[in-house]
């Protein structure tokens, strides 16, 4: 059997985009397909799907409800409180570096750079008072606006995600610099008056501390209980580069996973060299989405339709042939091991490949494709993050799991969100077909960012002034 953990944010995205939850930034309408498409590929590839029952008692049956063909699973109280502790713990020392209005810490800046934003910020004047606030750095091409709208709507969307699960105080705050070293906090003065945090920037900390503390969160389940692992699209970008953060040993280790995900062309990639090593499988997809639109045209059956979908003979073959390159991972041969396992690993691309060419959908943009990468045996790259006590399981269809599982050390799935948003777009009349059920609230609307040229970045005006 093979178990996959969903995040509570991507099952809430899945909830928006089905029609199930109201919208209220529209940029959210295509961030959230990508989310759709990832969990449809868990229900074709998993056995079974559980998510962590530990929403606020409003949010907790309604959510039950609408995945009930899920496990939810609550972990009992002092284990979740330890994991809690934990990940805030984690979380306090992943710190928000901004000097001379850029990102440059360790941990951020490269996330935000594999996102391809390039955000700045600047002291901008607004009733006499200089507030600080972000922008988008501007080229001599312009701005592709939907993008850093989509993209910065996932960001955002954090703090809705946090009005359902259990609050925790996060005392994070981020360092800020300007470009001549000196810290800004209480009592810093742009011209004559004190510097304020606008409302906006004070939303964006808020939102990526809660995003790394949820990424970790996850991630610290995931490895302690050896539960593959299914992230929201933008946590899923921002845990790479956490793990690369924490990891005691080369960093250089990361970049065959980088490039995986950028499709670069490695010769580690779908390749296995030892037992306790991570190995990299990228497989290319059709979107799954796409497909059932156009088999069934109603949103409300996209779920029932993928949980038939799995019963087919190429799902059926591919999850066999999965599982059975997880139990050779209890193989203390590592010659047979290796062999058996690159054996496996041809048969699982040789069943996606036939997985595309039946379930692919042709547009008049194209074929919309979804490569995915796994990365096994993920613990070896999780060596820097601390132990908990061990995970208590309170339901016992959970209760066998430490029992039955190999224990390979976790597997996440990672994706190209940027590439994934520019799918969407060749989604064609299947994108209306997807999105007919969504609902807007009253104040819906595209929030749209400033923006700074880079010719006038880090100069001053009467009205701006540089960070």
């Amino acid at each position: 059997m093979r178990y996959a953990l969903i995040d509570n944010s991507t099952l809430t995205a899945v909830q928006r985009v089905l029609g199930e939850i109201p919208i209220r930034n529209q940029y959210l309408v295509d961030a959230d397909i990508p989310a759709l498409e990832g969990f449809l590929q868990a229900i074709l590839f998993y056995d079974d799907l559980l998510f962590l029952d530990d929403y606020k008692e409003r949010f907790r049956e309604s959510r039950k409800s609408y995945f009930n063909r899920m496990i939810d699973w609550k972990i009992g109280e002092e284990t979740y409180q330890s994991l809690l502790d934990t990940a805030k713990q984690i979380t306090e020392s992943v710190v928000l570096n901004i000097t001379g209005g850029q990102i440059v810490d360790g941990a951020f800046a490269p996330f935000f750079e594999m996102l391809k934003m390039n955000l700045v910020f600047t002291w901008d004047m607004r009733s006499s008072v200089y507030y600080l606030t972000i922008k988008i750095l501007e080229g001599d091409d312009g701005v592709d606006f939907d993008k850093y709208g989509q993209l910065s709507s996932m960001i955002y969307a954090e703090l809705v995600e946090k009005t359902g699960a259990r609050d925790v105080p996060l005392d994070t705050k981020p360092l800020l610099y300007d470009a001549h070293g000196n810290p800004i906090k209480p009592g810093y003065y742009v011209g004559a008056n004190e510097g304020q945090i606008s409302s906006q920037v004070e939303a964006f900390f808020a939102s990526l501390n809660w995003l790394a503390f949820r990424t970790i969160f996850y991630t610290l389940i995931a490895k302690e209980l050896d539960v593959d692992l299914f992230l929201h699209p933008i946590r899923n970008s921002f845990q790479i580069q956490l793990l690369s953060k924490f990891y005691h040993g080369d960093t250089s280790d990361f970049k065959p996973i980088i490039d995986a995900i950028n499709g670069i062309a490695s010769d580690t990639i779908n390749k296995v060299s030892g037992l306790t090593q991570p190995f990299i499988l990228r497989q290319t997809l059709p979107m799954f989405v796409a497909w059932i639109a156009r088999e069934v045209g109603d949103p409300r059956e996209f779920i029932s339709t993928a949980y038939a979908l799995r019963g087919e003979k190429e799902f059926i073959e591919v999850r066999q042939q999965l599982i059975e390159l997880e139990e050779l991972m209890g193989r203390e041969d590592r010659a047979e091991f290796v062999k058996k396992a690159n054996e496996l690993v041809r048969g699982v691309r040789e069943q996606m490949s036939k997985v595309l060419v039946k379930y692919k959908v042709d547009t008049p943009q194209g074929i919309p494709i979804a490569p995915a990468v796994s990365v096994w045996n993920l613990s070896t790259l999780a060596t820097g993050l601390p132990q908990i006590p061990e995970i208590d399981v309170e339901i016992k269809s959970l209760s066998f799991l430490r029992n039955i599982l190999p224990r390979h050390g976790f597997k996440a799935l990672y994706r190209n969100i940027v590439d994934d948003l520019a799918r969407v777009e060749q989604l064609g009349q299947y994108h209306d077909i997807i999105t007919s059920n969504i609902r807007f609230t009253d104040e819906a609307s595209y929030y749209n960012w400033k923006t700074e040229g880079e010719r006038w970045f880090g100069r001053s005006s009467h009205w701006k002034k540089a960070m």
